[in-house]
């Protein structure tokens, strides 16, 4: 999302902060689990 910051920690201070993301912020911890399997496979 946003240069080197997690993604995961940005959404929901973006959110608390009044910003609609669109994103369903109950499905990061899997996206994220995701992004690092697939990083780990694809470097």
């Amino acid at each position: 999302l946003v240069g080197n910051l997690p993604t995961e920690k940005v959404l929901p201070y973006l959110e608390t902060k009044g910003y609609y993301t669109g994103i369903e912020l109950k499905a990061l911890p899997e996206l994220a689990g995701e992004a690092a399997r697939l990083r780990l496979l694809y470097g």
